[in-house]
């Protein structure tokens, strides 16, 4: 539901910041709403599925804000947005932090009163208290997993290899992002530059822009300095999950200015956008190959490339390649037929219809298999576990099958071991490999530690042990 309020606020933005007509910013509004980088998150249960909404939702405000600068209202709408986007998700940093900086430079010029900065100073400082109690409040409740870069980060970014990484890893996400917009989110952030670096423009203007382009720089190297302070983590061909949720924000962008561009001016930026596309995918499909020279082939996965898997049909292989000639196709088209006075309706429905088939596309190939997959069956309660037993689960079997599990054991918080489970565990859930074959070896045997098989799924690889009596 929160997710679905994309729609009346990308509208907004287009008729109340970028000055795009009524209808076409419908249009607009409808295509921003239905782009796969806006949909396929609030299908999860991931704090991702409300961000494209709220990236959207905090640029308006601050753009609100900017023009009117001594409305207290305006001035906390903005603050709370950021401040929200903070308690949601660590890119919340970035967007926090990008928006004192704005408000520090309207202080500076004296373009804000006293009142107005109470409230927007009161408002982050509630965001960050709140977050430090909720911590607290869910101490004991709330299990933290993953690895702390701490200071690998530093270490990694001052090697050739950790800052060839970083910078690989931006380049892949710049490029995803045009990619999945068919080239128009150029067409925004060229449309931002000029604004924050042209002479007489408006300050507010200037300033939002900087806003938009610097949230979405940060959030993006943010995520790439982390990877690389994390050595065991598995290196992804594009994680764009970070960078999705500024996806549409940027689309909004781009596709304002086809509406309101001099049509000279407009070809001229497609073709450059267009040009950064084509190096991108170029580039992308050398990281492709020289991984694979070099024995270290990039992951690719569901979270890190939905809308490229519907796009390109690439169910079990990247294909940026295709992708790139996919994206400009659409965005071509929508360029040249959009300037028409007829032209931009049929341009639009078109690309809001393809959109949908590929959130159907995605359903049917990824989200229902991933669904039957990660749905424990049997249930364990059907395998025999009763309430109240002490149990105890391996971390070496799937991490989504283990989370549906624990979803079942509501009265105890449950551990996760290696290879001995603790003492005081009456039942255990491990790893199951029964084929023969190389993976048999992983089979985890229960048996040494005084346990013995009562059933399981050995097609989902867990099974199911009680201590002996």
């Amino acid at each position: 539901m929160v997710n679905a309020a994309l729609l009346p606020l990308a509208y907004l933005l287009g008729t109340r910041v970028l000055r795009v007509p009524r209808w076409p910013a419908l249009g607009i509004a409808a295509v921003a709403a239905t782009m796969p980088a806006t949909v396929f998150y609030s299908l999860f249960a991931l704090t991702d599925s409300v961000l494209a909404a709220l990236t959207v939702a905090w640029i308006l405000l601050l753009a609100a804000w900017l023009r009117r600068p001594n409305r207290p209202l305006a001035a906390f709408g903005a603050s709370a947005a950021a401040g929200a986007y903070y308690l949601i998700h660590v890119r919340g940093t970035v967007v926090l932090a990008v928006h004192l900086l704005v408000v520090l430079v309207w202080v500076v010029r004296r373009r804000t009163g006293i009142r107005p900065l109470g409230v927007v100073l009161a408002t982050a400082a509630a965001a960050v208290a709140g977050n430090e109690v909720l911590i607290r409040l869910l101490d004991g409740k709330l299990a933290l997993a993953g690895n702390d870069p701490g200071g690998s980060t530093l270490r990694a970014l001052l090697s050739t290899k950790g800052a060839g990484f970083v910078l690989a890893s931006l380049a892949t996400q710049t490029w995803y992002v045009l990619v999945i917009t068919g080239g128009l989110a150029a067409l925004g952030w060229f449309a931002a530059g000029r604004l924050a670096l042209g002479r007489g423009t408006d300050p507010a203007q200037r300033w939002l822009a900087l806003a938009a382009l610097a949230a979405t720089v940060g959030v993006a190297l943010g995520c790439a300095l982390i990877l690389v302070g994390v050595p065991s983590a598995t290196r992804d061909a594009a994680y764009a999950r970070y960078i999705h949720a500024f996806a549409p924000l940027w689309l909004v962008y781009g596709l304002a200015v086809v509406f309101r561009a001099r049509r000279r001016a407009l070809l001229t930026g497609y073709a450059v956008a267009a040009a950064l596309t084509v190096a991108g995918g170029g580039f992308v499909a050398w990281r492709l190959s020289d991984a694979v020279r070099h024995g270290s082939p990039l992951r690719y996965g569901v979270f890190g490339a939905p809308d490229l898997m519907a796009m390109t049909a690439g169910w079990t292989s990247f294909r940026p390649l295709v992708g790139t000639a996919v994206g400009l196709a659409v965005g071509a088209a929508v360029v040249l037929l959009a300037r028409f006075r007829w032209g931009w309706q049929p341009a639009l429905a078109a690309v809001v219809a393809g959109q949908l088939l590929m959130m159907g596309l995605l359903a049917d190939r990824v989200l229902a298999p991933l669904s039957d997959y990660l749905g424990p069956s049997p249930t364990l309660a059907q395998l025999g576990l009763r309430e109240g037993e002490s149990v105890a689960t391996s971390s070496a079997y799937h991490l989504g099958i283990r989370l549906n599990h624990e979803h079942e054991i509501t009265w105890m918080s449950v551990p996760n071991f290696v290879s001995q489970p603790p003492a005081s565990a009456e039942v255990v859930v491990a790893r199951w490999y029964p084929q023969p074959g190389p993976r048999h070896s992983w089979d985890w045997d229960g048996t040494k530690y005084g346990y013995h098989r009562i059933g399981g799924n050995p097609d989902q690889h867990w099974s199911l042990w009680r201590r002996n009596d």
